[in-house]
């Protein structure tokens, strides 16, 4: 018992250090925002802690990638990618171009793995689950408003995360875990984790009112345009909202329920006997 007492002790100041840490940051924040203070700190050494970079606002956003098998450009000034995995005679179709047009130049972009044998082979079809940060900026205050709040709420619902968790491990360290207070507080962790996601679905709406979508656009300042071999990226906030989190705090809160009416099962038994 006084191994996981120490251990709880352990996670208890690691969570503390955790909340001052992310707390600090939310004041960095508001400070720079109403203020137009520094967002980090600086110390003699050269290092720095916070954000050292331009204004805006880190936003949660799905990211796509499309690299394409191979890029043509044409003499009188187009350029198109083509892609065996998304065209059906894909080879057909390329030759008789070739042959009937003029082509410039022609990149192919293949993904090789670093074997020793070179026998795996990598398709370019990528495909990323989870959203990237992208720092947002805008002329319209209102804007800039919306999602500085926006991010503000989510690091909030952090901060609430971890101070309920640390009111379990305090309920833990006096040993009367199996208490309603302990069950309501696994309860409102679910809670928690349904609600950012559900917060999470109305911002993304009204994001998408803001910015349908962004895309990588390249161009040469000197020597024409250029595209990278015609890589293309985008990004839109159709995939921030995290589904697993709903699904857990779904199983939390019926757990909760389930162990609660157990031991109140349990206690009646043990009465009665």
């Amino acid at each position: 018992m006084m191994k996981y007492n120490a251990l709880a002790r352990i996670i208890r100041v690691l969570l503390t250090l955790v909340i001052c840490l992310v707390s600090f940051t939310c004041i960095m924040d508001l400070g720079s925002y109403l203020f137009n203070t520094k967002r980090y700190i600086s110390t003699s050494g050269g290092a720095a802690f916070g954000d050292t970079g331009g204004p805006g606002t880190y936003l949660q956003i799905g990211m796509s990638v499309s690299i394409p098998d191979t890029s043509i450009w044409y003499k009188n000034g187009n350029f198109e990618t083509r892609s065996k995995t998304r065209y059906f005679g894909y080879d057909k179709f390329d030759n008789d171009r070739l042959n009937n047009s003029v082509i410039t130049k022609k990149i192919a972009n293949t993904l090789v793995a670093l074997d020793k044998e070179n026998e795996i082979t990598v398709g370019n079809d990528l495909m990323m689950t989870g959203p990237v940060l992208l720092k947002f900026h805008s002329k319209n205050k209102i804007d800039n408003a919306f999602w500085f709040f926006y991010a503000q709420i989510r690091i909030y619902a952090v901060i609430l995360l971890l101070f309920f968790l640390i009111k379990l491990v305090n309920i833990y360290l006096k040993g009367d875990f199996l208490c309603k207070r302990s069950f309501k507080l696994i309860s409102f962790i679910g809670i928690l984790l349904i609600s950012v996601e559900f917060f999470e679905l109305v911002c993304i709406f009204i994001n998408t009112q803001i910015i349908p979508a962004v895309r990588l656009e390249t161009k040469a300042l000197i020597g024409g345009f250029s595209n990278q071999g015609g890589v293309d990226l985008h990004f839109n906030f159709g995939g921030s909202v995290n589904f697993p989190n709903i699904g857990i705090g779904i199983i939390i809160i019926i757990l909760s329920k389930v162990i609660k009416d157990a031991v109140l099962i349990k206690l009646e038994n043990d009465l009665t006997i």
